[in-house]
């Protein structure tokens, strides 16, 4: 049964009737197109599915109300179910298919298959609905001709190619550029709720990129300071011979630099040692701590150099 005829022959079994019969008309010239359908049930007709994701819920206007969508769902996947037509249409309703929350959840049946067999199928029902339409537009045309009382020749009336020209300039006219406008402000809806949906990612990936940025400074700070690492380069190179008397400290920057990925200057900086400095001593202590175990000799190098000057 056609959709159509169930709303006018079942209109009694439909408890929400008005939203059924709202949504299919609404949905008629939409049906050949998935996108526009989808956009269409995303607009209307999944008010408790953005529920469940936008904590600033406002219910839109012409919206089926959240506490009532799933059941209008439900009569409307009922109306529909026996009109191929509406393929779109239906397998939406059975996958809960939307772009607000994981359709598992909203799944009510199994879709049907939307193979190139069943798609042609379906764009031939379509085609000859429109041929219905049009049939039904002539025949409107032609009682009003004959309520009017217009007094037209038999070769005025003959002329219907020139007649659905008339139609097809009202149309154009008049009633698609109200469609047009309509679906201008939809996707002018979309368009600002994605720019709303950017602008918090944007602000996610600031607030990611603020959380690895201060967990890359902790883990640096769990490693030597650029002080601790020159203090023990000065002792390896000390026991292997090279000191700054023979060696220079641009050269000892530049290889401490290579290896630790440190700053160059901040090393270079560092080479000139205060032994009495308070945190010199600090970082002698932790440097010795370091040697102890496979340097014991170099650690108490350290260990002395620490010591006062009497």
């Amino acid at each position: 049964m056609r959709a159509k005829e169930f709303l006018a022959h079942r209109k009694d079994i439909i408890h929400y009737y008005s939203h059924v019969k709202k949504a299919i008309r609404d949905l008629y010239p939409l049906r050949g197109d998935r996108s526009r359908t989808e956009a269409y049930f995303n607009r209307y007709l999944f008010a408790d599915a953005r529920r469940r994701v936008d904590e600033n819920f406002v219910l839109r206007e012409d919206e089926v109300d959240h506490a009532i969508a799933l059941e209008v769902r439900v009569e409307i996947l009922r109306v529909i179910a026996e009109d191929d037509s509406f393929m779109f249409a239906y397998n939406i309703i059975a996958e809960g298919r939307n772009e607000f929350c994981d359709f598992d959840t909203m799944q009510l049946c199994e879709p049907r298959e939307e193979d190139a067999y069943a798609v042609q199928e379906m764009k031939a029902l379509y085609g000859n609905d429109k041929e219905e339409w049009q049939q039904a537009v002539e025949a409107i045309i032609h009682c009003l001709l004959e309520y009017l009382n217009l007094q037209l020749s038999e070769e005025q009336l003959a002329q219907k190619d020139e007649l659905w020209i008339l139609v097809r300039e009202f149309y154009n006219n008049y009633c698609k550029p109200y469609i047009i406008k309509n679906e201008t402000d939809e996707l002018k809806e979309i368009l600002a709720r994605k720019e709303v949906e950017i602008a918090e990612l944007k602000q996610l990936i600031d607030h990611l990129a603020g959380k690895l940025s201060r967990y890359l400074n902790a883990t640096a700070k769990d490693g030597m300071t650029v002080a601790e690492i020159t203090l023990t380069f000065y002792y390896l190179f000390d026991a292997l011979g090279v000191n700054f008397s023979n060696s220079d400290k641009t050269q000892w920057a530049r290889f401490i630099h290579t290896l630790s990925g440190k700053s160059f200057h901040r090393i270079r900086e560092s080479l000139s040692f205060d032994f009495d400095n308070k945190n010199t001593q600090k970082n002698l202590r932790n440097v010795a701590t370091l040697f102890a175990e496979l340097f014991p000799q170099i650690k108490n190098k350290i260990e002395n150099d620490m010591k006062p000057l009497l």
